[in-house]
């Protein structure tokens, strides 16, 4: 994922979605997200979306 702002890409894994059955994201999907360092860098925790996702 990217930022609004700019700076470095933070990972996102699926299973930190939250959405009922099966989790993705699209390409410019707008999602909000808590961040954490991690031992490999950024990661996104708590995804959920602005608006209700398209299926």
């Amino acid at each position: 994922m990217v930022p609004d702002d700019g700076g470095e890409d933070i990972f996102a894994h699926y299973s930190t979605i939250q959405m009922e059955g099966y989790r993705s994201l699209k390409a410019g999907q707008e999602v909000k997200y808590d961040v954490q360092q991690g031992p490999k860098g950024l990661h996104a925790e708590n995804i959920d979306f602005n608006s209700e996702p398209e299926r």
